[in-house]
This record gives structure tokens, C-alpha cells and sequence, in this order.
């Protein structure tokens, strides 16, 4: 027979907690087999496609990266507006949410490829970031982004000296990391369970005689 005490569900709360913090991959891309489909995705999410908006250009997978042209705009906004951008969403399957930790790429541009970009999670921007002409590892902090159904990753390039040839943003390895965990709902269901459990079992052990003999 199981026994629940009061330790016991201190203890079940705090290794759910612990546990359900720990970061992991979520899904990954890392186009080594030249495509826009997500290599490694987590058990309890989907994933898209890394997918090219409208604005990006001259799409291609074929060096097992994603590389783009048509980042001209002088701003974020314009470019957002015009769809500039590399995009993909995860979504956690039902009875789960996503707690978000970072997000990890390399990135490099031609020489006359957009010199700024910018990721955006759910339509909230993270400040503007420099693209070289040398691969750049990316680790960009999502900490803030916890408790999510669905999250809407984009990454906005901009500020290029030219949409034709030697104009292409590149970027691989692209890793989103955090947390797939059972929605707030199910914790507290087990926190008012466990003890309820308590309760039913200190009723019973009230009403059986000090002296008695109980059959196990």
C-alpha cells in the first residue's frame, strides 16, 4: 500500500517543478538533408516547416543550409510588413505548453546581403542584431516566453545593399530550446488530489479503535 504523507506531496510538487525546469531541444534545423522539414521535433509538439515568406527570395536548401535573397527594406517594420522574413511555428500538443528558453543558429551573409535582423516570437521583437559576412553563432534568450500553446518564431532580415547576386542571408543549425510540460491544469489537479488522499486516509485511521487488528 502506497503511503501518502504530507512530505510526500512537498516532495511530488518539487520534482515536478524540477523537473518540468529543466531546458531541452524542442525542434531543430539543420537542412543536412536539403529541405525545410524539421530534423529533430520533441515528442509532445508539431512542428512547420522552416518556411520563406513572400518577400524572400531566390529560396535554396542545396548547401544543407537555408539562404535567401529580397532583405531590402530600411527597417524592421517595412520589413515585416513585406514579408522579409524566415519563419516557423511549433505548437504543443493538447494537455501540454511550451516554456521557451533560447534560441541557438549560425548565420552569415554576402557582401551585400541584409547587415540586420531581427528574431520575433509571437509578434514581440528582441532587438536588433548585426549579420556578418563570417559565420556568427546565435544564442539568442527566450526565458521570458513560458507557458505557451504555440509559438511563432521570425527571424527578419533587412538593410541589404542589393536583392540580386552576393545579396543572400544563410543560416543553419537552427535550434529552439526550453520546456514541454503538462499545462498548469494538470499540477494543480495533482496538488488537490494528493491531499485529498491524506485526508481520506486520516478519516479512516480516526475511526478504527486504538487496539484493533486490521487485516493488510
Amino acid at each position: 500500500m502506497i503511503r501518502f504523507t504530507s512530505l510526500s506531496v512537498v516532495a511530488f510538487l518539487a520534482l515536478a517543478g524540477g523537473n518540468l525546469a529543466q531546458g531541452a531541444l524542442i525542434v531543430e534545423f539543420n537542412f543536412n538533408d536539403q529541405n525545410a522539414v524539421a530534423d529533430t521535433v520533441h515528442t509532445n509538439v508539431t512542428s512547420s516547416n522552416f518556411n520563406n515568406a513572400a518577400g524572400a527570395t531566390n529560396v535554396t536548401f542545396a548547401a544543407s543550409n537555408a539562404s535567401a535573397r529580397g532583405f531590402g527594406e530600411a527597417n524592421v517594420t517595412d520589413a515585416t510588413t513585406n514579408f522579409d522574413y524566415w519563419e516557423f511555428t511549433v505548437t504543443a500538443n493538447s494537455g501540454y505548453a511550451l516554456n521557451l528558453s533560447n534560441i541557438t543558429f549560425d548565420d552569415f551573409r554576402d557582401i551585400k546581403g541584409p547587415e540586420n535582423f531581427q528574431v520575433e516570437v509571437n509578434g514581440t521583437l528582441l532587438g536588433e542584431l548585426t549579420s556578418l559576412t563570417t559565420v556568427s553563432n546565435r544564442n539568442v534568450n527566450l526565458a521570458a516566453f513560458t507557458g505557451l500553446s504555440a509559438a511563432t518564431i521570425r527571424l527578419i532580415g533587412y538593410n541589404d545593399s542589393s536583392s540580386g547576386s552576393n545579396s543572400d542571408w544563410i543560416l543553419d543549425n537552427v535550434q529552439l530550446n526550453g520546456a514541454v510540460v503538462p499545462e498548469p491544469s494538470g499540477l494543480l489537479l495533482a496538488g488537490a488530489v494528493i491531499p485529498g488522499l491524506l485526508m481520506a486516509r486520516r478519516r479512516k485511521q480516526r475511526l478504527i479503535p486504538e487496539n484493533a487488528v486490521v487485516a493488510s
